[in-house]
């Protein structure tokens, strides 16, 4: 017998030695007790759902047998059917309004359960046009603040693109879709700055720049209170290290403003301080300010749940933008990036406590390329999950602006696109 006949006969026989020492040793190799991979495949969890209920598809992977699969809500549990390779599902599962916090529960060996959370979110939202000429002037660059008597107070901007900014002012009221000039304007011309409904009824006005023409971006070291009663506007004063263009602000308590952000001398801020509205000039809190982990301006910032919530684009050192989104506190300005598309210059609202629409805006693609986007998307504060939902925006926009009224209806106003500086506005129903 030659040697090579030797091997071939050989051969099989420590194949068979090779398969059989693995399946004695299966359990070794396998463990039944590592814990299965769980994931809940369908519905997506990044996607807003519309319909009252829906199929859910869980995908199992595991060497343990399974006894049981069941979806938990609250007190309510949902058996799954296994279907065939590694899928167990459930029919007609009955979605509530908001966010449905779902934990799957897997019974494997020896009835060890083991639990995957999961997240949908349920919400009816849809935008109409309210028409293409409703500003008195075009703009962009603007703010847009609900007043005590359910009217929207709209300052400055910029009504060309690259133009100059405006001292201008009007007054949409909702209830008519009419906007109306206001004689009263401005003390200085601004856009990118910041306007805030204060407890009293009067709103800061606060930074801004007075051109949008590519130069040097150099903040107004000022501000001024707009007074809706006497129609009038006086000037106001603050610490010069608030100085800055581009940047979002929010009042968290009656006398307590937070700013973050934004840009001065094309130098792009990564700090978020508070300061007190007591007494002028407005003193910062040094015990509440704090640094934020990377620069960035032209973002929002929403309190939801009285948290503050600042979504938008982060800038390296280098100058690249990359989306970042933070729930802010000062023992945790960290960011967590998520924003299903990054933007920034876009407007945000909160639509009911811990959810926030985030509407257009502007994203960057190779070599700074800009896009202006007509897309929205949802983010559910007690998660921290981005929600992409349907329909889009009837126009693109940036620098635009989003006020929630009373009845919960979003009202976006301005903003500007590849066709110009818009006058127009639209509402967001929920």
């Amino acid at each position: 017998m030659t040697t090579r006949t030797f091997v071939r006969l050989l051969y099989p026989c420590l194949l068979l030695a090779t398969l059989l020492t693995v399946a004695c040793r299966r359990d070794e190799l396998f463990p039944s007790s590592i814990a299965p991979y769980i994931e809940l495949t369908f519905p997506s969890q990044t996607t807003v759902q519309t319909t009252s209920s829906t199929s859910l598809t869980i995908f199992i992977q595991t060497a343990q047998a399974i006894s049981s699969v069941a979806v938990q809500r609250g007190n309510r549990i949902d058996t799954a059917l296994f279907s065939g390779n590694s899928i167990w599902t459930v029919s007609n599962y009955p979605l509530e309004n908001g966010l449905n916090s779902l934990t799957l529960r897997v019974a494997g060996d020896g009835g060890t359960i083991y639990t995957q959370p999961a997240t949908l979110l349920k919400l009816s939202l849809f935008s109409t046009s309210l028409g293409t000429m409703v500003l008195k002037t075009p703009r962009y660059n603007h703010t847009a603040v609900l007043l005590q008597n359910g009217k929207i107070f709209i300052a400055g901007g910029i009504s060309t693109t690259g133009g100059a900014a405006l001292r201008a002012t009007e007054l949409y009221d909702p209830a008519t879709n009419i906007s109306t000039s206001l004689p009263a304007q401005m003390l200085s011309p601004r856009a990118g700055h910041t306007a805030t409904l204060l407890s009293d009824g009067k709103v800061l006005i606060l930074g801004g720049e007075t051109a949008d023409n590519g130069s040097s971006e150099l903040a107004l070291p000022d501000a001024e209170i707009y007074d809706p009663a006497a129609g009038s506007f006086s000037q106001a004063t603050f610490d010069r290290t608030l100085t800055r263009t581009e940047h979002a602000a929010l009042l968290i308590a009656p006398t307590k403003f937070l700013i973050t952000g934004g840009e001065n001398d094309d130098e792009i801020l990564f700090d978020a301080k508070t300061f007190s509205l007591t007494a002028q000039p407005y003193p910062i809190d040094g015990s509440n300010t704090f640094l934020l982990d990377a620069n960035t301006y032209r973002h929002t910032l929403t309190l939801t749940n009285n948290k503050p919530v600042l979504l938008g684009y982060a800038f390296a050192s280098d100058g690249t933008a990359y989306p970042r989104n933070s729930v802010l506190t000062p023992d945790n300005p960290a960011f967590q990036s998520g924003m299903t598309k990054p933007r920034n210059n876009h407007a945000a609202a909160e639509l009911e406590p811990g959810l926030i629409v985030v509407t257009g805006g502007s994203s960057f693609g190779a070599q700074g390329a800009e896009t202006v986007l007509q897309s929205i998307e949802i983010f559910a504060e007690p998660s921290l999950t981005f929600f992409t939902i349907l329909p889009l925006l009837t126009a693109p926009r940036t620098g635009h602006t989003a006020t929630k009224l009373s009845n919960g209806t979003v009202i976006i106003l301005g903003g500007k696109n590849a066709g110009g500086v818009l006058s127009s506005a639209e509402q967001l129903i929920y």
